[in-house]
């Protein structure tokens, strides 16, 4: 998991993590990367599909 403090948001430190990432894992041989977010929380699923990342399905859950 990786993440950015509060404070260093929207200062495109993401976007730079996201994109190493992708680059590191191009490098060895991956082809795809995923990324988990809760459905309410708009502005990193902004930030993701900003990226070029589209949601691919979604998951349900229920509480027993």
């Amino acid at each position: 998991e990786i993440g950015v403090s509060p404070a260093y948001r929207s200062k495109g430190i993401g976007a730079q993590l996201i994109n190493t990432f992708r680059d590191w894992s191009k490098k060895h041989g991956f082809q795809t990367i995923m990324v988990n977010t809760y459905y309410t929380n708009e502005k990193a699923i902004k930030f993701y599909k900003s990226l070029g990342m589209k949601p691919i399905d979604m998951n349900l859950e229920m509480k027993i």
